[in-house]
């Protein structure tokens, strides 16, 4: 076990070693001093830079594992099973203010308050945020971005890998919010040759029937919708003006995939959405909100063809039906739209939402027999 804590940093770096099953404020590392003068009295950028060093199992009120006030650069470290556990914490792993990613693993880590694995401070400085050969897998929040955390602008994801991460708000892999620019650089968010597989953002379910009441005694047939509201389950965007996306795969992500409100301008090129004919709604693949997809690439991307570092089972979630939002008697059947299968008949079942395509439609079918049975259905 190992603890680092400096109070004022001129320059610190760390090479190797492992911080482990610390508890604190912050977990494991903090760096406390954004500048320093230095002996001409001139005001010096603070540094901290790890390198090759392994931070697990800690726990900090604010942040996870590491705190910096700093200029931060992380070199092929891995960062596992972190937690930032107070209300509105930021930063399973990661809290910081100028961060330099390249290279390392990102594994199941948590945050109360957003950025499951990294949260990058709103403070406004000349450089841009970098993520590059990063791979984050099963991390997670309460709020949002279940890997990463940004709320500044510019920043650059580079060759990177988001798999299985989960938020129970926005951005189930990533979630960028412009609150400050940094600098004037363009794009403001560049991504490319970036795989985001199986990210989710928690949804909501939402039950609309075509009917409120169903009776058998008649022609009757009618129809259930169940619908996933999610946003972002791979990437959020808000209020970002200027951002590229390139070479990069969304594959099994719930829906939506992306999200980007109406004031983002979004260019995509040669990236992959789960399939040849480009993301939902009008292809078959991963569904987008608030972005138009002009050329999606016909084929599946080189970020998609390694395999991914997954483990939850995130591309169907339940959506509980009882009494209080359906009754279904024994002449009626419930069957999948698409396939046929049927769901449940009787008064409570399951009913599996495909939450990549964002909805699973239900028919309910009478057999029109003597008996007054019927299907009473309410929004809930």
């Amino acid at each position: 076990k190992r603890r680092l804590i400096i109070a004022v940093i001129t320059l610190a770096v760390v090479s190797g070693g492992t911080f482990a099953d610390n508890r604190g404020p912050t977990g494991a590392i903090e760096a406390t001093a954004a500048t320093f003068t230095d002996a001409s009295a001139a005001t010096v950028n603070a540094l901290l830079a790890l390198n090759g060093a392994t931070i697990e199992d800690n726990v900090g009120e604010t942040a996870g594992a590491v705190r910096s006030l700093a200029n931060t650069n992380l070199g092929a470290c891995t960062f596992s099973g972190n937690r930032a556990t107070e209300t509105g914490a930021q930063g399973g792993a990661v809290l910081a203010r100028n961060l330099r990613i390249v290279g390392g693993a990102y594994r199941d880590n948590y945050a109360n308050g957003g950025g499951g694995a990294v949260a990058l401070l709103d403070a406004p400085e000349s450089v841009a945020a970098y993520v590059s050969g990063a791979v984050f897998a099963r991390n997670s929040t309460n709020g949002n971005g279940g890997a990463l955390l940004a709320s500044v602008v510019p920043i650059a994801i580079i060759d990177a890998a988001f798999d299985d991460n989960e938020a129970r708000q926005r951005g189930g892999a990533v979630h960028i919010e412009n609150t400050a620019e940094r600098n004037a650089a363009a794009p403001q968010v560049n991504i490319q040759r970036t795989a985001f597989r199986s990210n989710i953002a928690r949804p909501t379910l939402a039950m609309v029937s075509s009917e409120t009441t169903l009776d058998e005694l008649g022609d009757d047939e009618g129809a259930i919708l169940i619908s996933t509201l999610a946003s972002g389950s791979a990437l959020s965007l808000a209020t970002v003006t200027d951002v590229d996306i390139s070479q990069s795969c969304f594959r099994g992500n719930g829906a939506s995939a992306v999200f980007a409100s109406a004031t983002n301008d979004v260019t995509t090129t040669a990236t992959w959405w789960g399939a040849a004919t480009g993301p939902a709604p009008g292809g078959d693949g991963d569904l987008v909100t608030g972005i138009t997809v002009d050329a999606p690439a016909a084929t599946v991307t080189a970020p998609c063809e390694a395999s991914p570092e997954g483990g939850y089972p995130q591309l169907f979630v339940d959506a509980q039906v009882d009494a209080a939002s359906a009754q279904v008697v024994v002449d009626y059947n419930v069957l999948l739209e698409r396939n046929g299968a049927r769901v449940f008949n009787g008064i409570s079942g399951t009913i599996p939402a495909d939450t990549r395509l964002g909805q699973t439609s239900m028919r309910v079918v009478g057999f029109n027999d003597a008996d007054p049975e019927r299907l009473i259905r309410r929004v809930r």
